[in-house]
């Protein structure tokens, strides 16, 4: 998950179908507090944002608190199920390894690239989401769906994991 250091707002360009669907189908349920918005951008408290930061959750360490503070903090878990259910992967990408503006064709190439992740990653998250759906529908708590989400995380192929960063999650996962 790409998480912009400046506000608490994460963009999810282009939201998927199911997204979209679900969102207009549960309006009555998208709050401030259940941190999902109705538009293309996922917002948490202001206290779950500072506890990702805090805890540098790209490092080991980080992570680690992140699954502790949801496996004991039912509010924390209920805010980081709606993050990690409805916010899209980004890529990482090395800036370095970016091809020149004048080269078209490497970078016509690398817009292609760019545009099969993403609908990848928008398939990822449709999934997300009924995972998401279907444990809420019967009544799962949240820090177990947050647990079922890092679960399917896992399960995406190793390659997509160390592209997005997803890979650092995995050792702190409960045995399925």
């Amino acid at each position: 998950m790409f998480i912009n250091t400046t506000s608490n707002t994460y963009p999810t360009y282009g939201t998927s179908s199911i997204a979209r669907n679900y969102q207009s189908n549960s309006a009555n349920n998208i709050t401030a507090d259940n941190a999902v918005s109705a538009g293309d951008n996922v917002q948490i408290s202001g206290s779950a944002y500072k506890a990702l930061n805090d805890s540098k959750a790209t490092t080991s360490d980080g992570v680690k608190l992140i699954f502790d503070r949801v496996n004991s903090d039912p509010e924390f878990a209920k805010e980081m199920a709606n993050v990690y259910t409805y916010s899209r992967d980004f890529e990482l990408v090395d800036l370095n390894d970016l091809p020149s503006l004048s080269d078209t064709s490497a970078m016509s190439a690398y817009t292609q690239q760019v545009k099969n992740f993403e609908n990848e990653a928008d398939k990822i998250r449709d999934q997300r989401i009924q995972i998401y759906t279907e444990m809420k529908g019967s009544g799962a708590s949240d820090s177990d769906i947050f647990n079922k989400i890092m679960q399917f995380n896992k399960s995406l192929p190793e390659d997509y994991q160390a592209k997005t960063g997803l890979d650092k999650y995995s050792k702190y996962l409960k045995s399925a």
